[in-house]
């Protein structure tokens, strides 16, 4: 999910304050490309081949790996797919000196669709004709950001929500409804492809446990969301600079913005995400992998889950 910050004026030929009034979401079928990140070349030799200038550090030891000397606008198919895998295995992956989003959103939504079908956001702006680009304005009106907050981090998972709240509160603005909001149901821990087991939960779209009581259900989710938030060990901050694209495994890792730059000045921020599998198909298929992915488990990385050459 390729994002940079920039401003206003440079991105995009500065076309970022439509919303579009077409917005849908299409269910399609989990395509082949959601297979790529247990299918690719697990010594990732197309995306790092012998003799190359390029250079690798990771920001943590288990989380986050910084590259430099690698250009994302000129990898083939398999070295996008090696990409999709060291994601995987590392959550964030940070490259410098990207010549991406200098081509435009017709070549940041065709290069993300390699690996499957695009989100769209219900409700942010996007750039005209391109709804399946997210973007993100910060800066200019927030010269005392924290005069309602002691704080600004919000850490969550993209597009894991119910419409519930914003369902309410239209009909208590006496607006129109499209639909009865959606609940969906996701596991408190989830598998990914390549057996990983990682907890799904966080503060932004987890509303309760089912089963529990009330106050059961509130008592143990702030407990996890309480460890998550604390979890220093395994968090990590992706500095931002110029021609930087981050790329995260949204089923892996949480994120959030962060006051690191100055407040009068703007930020701008745009992302593709690829839709991945879902959590589970049914409710007896909990922390099960998904029937539709091919399933090799941890075994297919043998030590490098746990020791990482990268």
């Amino acid at each position: 999910m390729p994002s940079r910050y920039t401003r206003p004026s440079e991105a995009l030929g500065g076309g970022t304050e439509y919303v579009s009034d077409n917005k849908g979401f299409v269910q399609v079928a989990p395509k082949s490309a959601q297979k790529i990140n247990i299918e690719a070349n697990k010594d990732l030799p197309n995306l790092f081949p012998k003799g190359g200038d390029y250079t690798t550090s990771n920001i943590s030891p288990k989380l986050g790996t910084e590259i430099k000397g690698i250009q994302l606008s000129q990898l083939n198919d398999a070295a996008k797919d090696e990409v999709a895998l060291l994601a995987a295995q590392r959550g964030v992956l940070v490259f410098r000196d990207q010549d991406f989003i200098d081509k435009g959103p017709e070549f940041v939504t065709k290069y993300v669709s390699h690996y499957g079908p695009l989100h769209i956001h219900p409700t942010s702006g996007a750039p005209k004709d391109h709804p399946d680009i997210h973007v993100v304005l910060s800066g200019d009106t927030k010269e005392y950001p924290f005069e309602k907050k002691t704080n600004l981090v919000a850490l969550h998972s993209d597009a894991v929500h119910s419409a519930v709240e914003q369902a309410n509160f239209a009909i208590f603005k006496k607006g129109h409804v499209k639909r009865h909001p959606v609940e969906n149901m996701h596991p408190i821990v989830r598998t990914t492809p390549l057996g990983q087991k990682v907890l799904y939960v966080n503060n932004g779209f987890t509303r309760r446990i089912e089963g529990l009581k009330e106050e059961e259900s509130s008592y143990l989710l702030n407990f996890l969301l309480d460890h998550i938030w604390k979890g220093h060990d395994f968090q990590i901050r992706a500095h931002w600079e110029p021609n930087t694209v981050v790329i995260f495994d949204n089923r892996v890792v949480g994120h959030t913005a962060i006051l690191d730059f100055d407040t009068t000045d703007s930020r701008l921020i745009i992302r593709a995400s690829a839709r991945g599998e879902r959590p589970v198909s049914d409710l007896k298929d909990l922390n099960k992998p998904d029937e539709n992915l091919v399933y090799h488990g941890a075994e297919y990385l043998g030590d490098r889950l746990e020791n990482l050459k990268i």
